[in-house]
């Protein structure tokens, strides 16, 4: 199952799409290299439950907060 991309990939409110998770694990098992996928959701309940299920051993996880007004 090879994808068809070569460089990262970047996937936005992954939450909503539950069933991408296995697929992810899937490609991640054929090719370990890191930072191949970058994964975001603004649902961090959801996102670390998900993740830690389906991709356990496969992914590391980042809290962000908000932007500071320094920052904007």
């Amino acid at each position: 199952m090879a994808s068809s991309f070569s460089g990262p990939v970047i996937l936005d409110e992954v939450q909503y799409v539950p069933e991408l998770f296995r697929y992810l694990k899937l490609l991640i098992d054929e090719d370990r290299r890191p930072g191949r996928f970058l994964l975001t959701g603004s649902q961090v309940f959801s996102l670390q439950q998900m993740g830690s299920e389906s991709l356990a051993g496969r992914l590391a996880m980042l809290e962000l907060g908000p932007l500071g007004a320094s920052e904007l």
